[in-house]
């Protein structure tokens, strides 16, 4: 048997804060090393273990978690590529916002 890691003490008490906290019966922690969210990671702070890998938690299911790696991964490896074309992304202008919102008739007030 492996021992366990440093790491599965972190873990473990992001479990146990969070089922003390909401009094859930069931909460997942997931552990993972994406490999464009954590290379993206050594040149940004954002919240992961920099360098390292990601935790992500749902009080729903172990989907939930696995997804929300999935998503913060997607967008990730976009920006990965493009740094490695010398391009930044800039993402959708207001303009476009404000005609995908009235094409599915999406009521907002921010654009």
């Amino acid at each position: 048997m492996r021992d366990s890691t440093i790491e599965f003490n972190s873990h473990l008490a992001v479990h146990q804060d969070q089922v003390r906290l909401s009094g859930t019966n069931f909460h997942a922690v997931i552990h993972a090393q994406p490999p464009h969210l954590t290379y993206l990671s050594h040149k940004y702070r954002v919240v992961i273990w920099c360098k390292h890998g990601v935790i992500a938690r749902s009080d729903q299911s172990v989907k939930r978690a696995a997804d929300r790696i999935e998503y913060g991964e997607t967008g990730a490896r976009y920006e990965y590529m493009n740094l490695v074309n010398d391009d930044r992304g800039e993402g959708l202008t207001a303009d476009e916002i404000r005609a995908i919102c009235q094409a599915f008739d999406v009521q907002q007030n921010i654009f």
